[in-house]
């Protein structure tokens, strides 16, 4: 093989691998050879807000230096230890995907936020985590559960969502709703499960997550887990809301768990034990 052939071999050789992976790293000659850029794909890893002096980042719309050097619009805040999803990075700044929901008017569904935050405040140490194990720090847990149960006895309305009756989902609204989280939890079960995160099964769940009932995988019931083997429930017509047992309920039932508290950023109440 001579050396002309040789070279094409080798540069179309080059090309080829070039296209194939896009961590290729090599050197081209020759002023003919055209070859695409390979596409970069987003580094889909997760990382955690940094502790520090603001316990809370604030997701932006938009990169600061897009704003004329101003803060851009703020979405929402992310606590510390918060787990974000890392899209792409441009510079000093990231975009994420955060835990947090919000409802889109115009695509009628819930999704997560994503925005940008300055990339010297994540870290990619898993150890800042927020735990599930930890305390309730922000007491919303238990403010959830006791505002539930003040609705015991209250009788089982469907659709409803007030003193007067509540359905299933109405109840774990409007618990919600009095704490000043009624524009970020979904109103019915199967949208509520749909915001949840997800747990694997009923060991994990801590006071304030919710069990869903599911029949061929479509959810269309929901009740509140409160502790021990406690929960709080809004059963059915001609029944009224009620404590009663985990472990009786859910057997013989297809059950879902979901944590929807950690997915919640701060209240347009504010402070959300209240």
């Amino acid at each position: 093989m001579n050396r002309l052939a040789l070279a094409a071999g080798l540069a179309a050789l080059t090309v080829s691998a070039a296209q194939a992976s896009p961590d290729f790293d090599g050197f081209l000659g020759g002023s003919s050879l055209q070859v695409e850029a390979p596409v970069m794909r987003p580094p889909e890893k997760y990382m955690y807000v940094r502790p520090g002096e603001k316990t809370k980042l604030y997701l932006r719309m938009f990169p600061e230096r897009n704003e004329g050097g101003g803060t851009g619009q703020s979405l929402t805040e992310l606590e510390q230890g918060a787990a974000v999803k890392l899209l792409k990075v441009e510079g000093e700044w990231a975009y994420v995907e955060s835990d947090q929901r919000q409802y889109d008017d115009t695509a009628k569904s819930w999704g997560r936020i994503a925005g940008w935050v300055p990339f010297s405040g994540l870290s990619a140490d898993a150890a800042l985590a927020m735990s599930r194990e930890a305390e309730d720090p922000t007491g919303l847990r238990e403010a959830f559960t006791k505002k539930a149960a003040e609705l015991v006895g209250v009788p089982y309305v469907w659709g409803g969502t007030s003193e007067k009756g509540v359905d299933c989902s109405g109840l774990v609204f409007w618990a919600f709703n009095q704490l000043g989280y009624g524009g970020m939890v979904p109103r019915v079960s199967k949208d509520q499960q749909r915001a949840a995160q997800p747990l694997s099964d009923a060991g994990q769940l801590k006071a304030g997550d919710l069990v869903f009932f599911a029949k061929n995988g479509a959810v269309h019931h929901v009740f509140i887990y409160t502790g021990g083997d406690s929960i709080i429930e809004a059963p059915r017509t001609g029944a009224s809301v009620y404590v009663g047992s985990l472990a009786q309920r859910i057997s013989g039932h297809q059950a879902l768990f979901g944590d929807i508290i950690s997915t919640l950023g701060p209240s347009a109440g504010g402070s959300s034990a209240r």
